[in-house]
């Protein structure tokens, strides 16, 4: 594998060919960094910056199938119960990794009980207005899944079971859509009230990310380095 990995033999160049070859590609990477559209949908997505890079040590990064199958071994071996987390501050590579086992722990039970879920019906009338309200809360669980082993580690455990809860049946309902036999256990209601329920924590998890970059990198709100944030609503918790 090492010797498939090992870089190919290139040509001698000259020094002044040398040159000409790292100045074009500096050019080029200076042009796609300049060119680089900037996102400014709201609420914002998290997105792990050099600043919250500080606080969110050994973030998990991997490709989603990977995750999700190593997930999954996880949750199949667990047989006790695991507690939540309780921390303050920057998160440790061990905090993070509690976190996980909790958030797969609470995921286990409720993957339980989705096979028992009555299953739902969505009249012709409302199809496109489902389809539209499902794509817009699935991108919102699909940036905030991979996340969750963080946010264990210092929401309220009423407010991450609600996310861990919301998460694990949106990729449920995913997984049915491209199944055989497509079955819903969501209907316009349900998949109403999620996206509230993901809204309202997305805008107090943007207000407590702030917080934690000006504790931890002051200099970080004056460069830019931080995402355009809104304020949370009234009475969602986060810690």
């Amino acid at each position: 594998m090492q010797s498939m990995l090992s870089p190919l033999s290139q040509p001698t160049l000259s020094a002044r060919a040398a040159e000409k070859a790292r100045a074009a590609d500096v050019g080029i990477r200076t042009r796609i960094v300049h060119d680089a559209p900037e996102y400014t949908r709201e609420p914002a997505a998290f997105q792990p910056t050099s600043s919250h890079r500080l606080s969110l040590p050994q973030l998990d990064l991997r490709p989603n199938e990977i995750r999700e199958a190593w997930n999954a071994q996880q949750m199949a071996s667990m047989t006790q119960p695991v507690s939540k987390p309780q921390v303050r501050g920057r998160p440790s590579p061990a905090d993070l990794q509690h976190g996980n086992m909790y958030v797969n722990w609470v995921r286990k039970g409720i993957i339980a009980r989705i096979p028992h879920m009555q299953e739902k019906e969505v009249p012709s009338e409302q199809e496109e207005e489902y389809r539209q309200t499902f794509d817009v809360l699935w991108g919102y669980v699909f940036e905030m899944d991979p996340l969750l082993q963080v946010y264990a580690c210092w929401m309220a455990e009423e407010t991450i079971r609600q996310l861990i809860t919301i998460t694990t049946v949106v990729k449920q309902q995913k997984a049915y859509f491209s199944s055989h036999s497509p079955r819903r256990i969501m209907d316009l209601p349900s998949v109403g009230m999620f996206l509230h329920v993901v809204q309202k924590i997305r805008e107090a998890i943007a207000e407590k990310q702030k917080a934690l970059v000006r504790q931890l990198d002051p200099a970080a709100l004056k460069s830019g380095h931080v995402l355009h944030l809104r304020s949370p609503s009234a009475g969602t918790t986060v810690n």
